[in-house]
């Protein structure tokens, strides 16, 4: 079997030709900084919400322990 030099079918080809993903082109930038930070926020405030639901619904079966994580 010949091994070919040829570049197999690149997934992420580094040409910026229409209509071709070129990840050389996207950066670390501020959009990037405040899409994880919205979903950082928003996943802490779900799971605040849960754990209040939760710890209220047990408060009022009178079966919660307050070490216990919920």
């Amino acid at each position: 079997m010949e091994v070919s030099n040829e570049p197999a079918d690149d997934p992420f080809p580094k040409t910026t030709s229409k209509g071709s993903f070129a990840p050389t082109e996207i950066k670390g930038n501020d959009d990037t900084l405040k899409i994880s930070t919205l979903i950082s926020a928003s996943t802490t405030a779900t799971t605040s919400k849960i754990h209040y639901n939760c710890t209220k619904i047990a408060d009022s079966l009178e079966q919660h322990d307050p070490n216990d994580s919920c």
